[in-house]
Formats: C-alpha cells, structure tokens, sequence
C-alpha cells in the first residue's frame, strides 16, 4: 500500500499532471487510503468478535 502510495508521488512529481490527469491521481490515491482504513476496520471488528466470543464462552463455563 505504501510503496503503491509512493510510486504514485513520485510518477506524479516526475510527470507534472495537469488538470483533470492531476485530480484523477489524486482521487486513486484516496480511494487506495480509504480501501486501507476499510481493512484495517475490516481487521479489528474480526478480533473483537473473536474476544466477545471467547468471553461469551467463558462465561457459560464458569455458570454451569
């Protein structure tokens, strides 16, 4: 993602986009941050449903 991000800086430095090239490089380059946010969410919400689950099961076993 970052290396991705970086290329992407750099191609645009080294170009000097104009216009509507310029705004489209810089809309890819949010969609590539938002689609990381959405995993890294993706990620945690996965863990936690791991722990809720584990203290779920614990909490049957120490009732029973």
């Amino acid at each position: 993602m970052r290396i991705v991000k970086s290329l992407i800086v750099k191609s645009m430095s080294s170009i000097k986009l104009k216009g509507l090239a310029r705004s489209f490089y810089i809309l890819l380059l949010i969609i590539l941050q938002l689609e990381a946010l959405i995993n890294a969410f993706k990620s945690k919400v996965r863990i936690l449903k791991r722990v809720i689950r584990r203290k779920k099961a614990d909490h049957i076993i120490i009732q029973s």
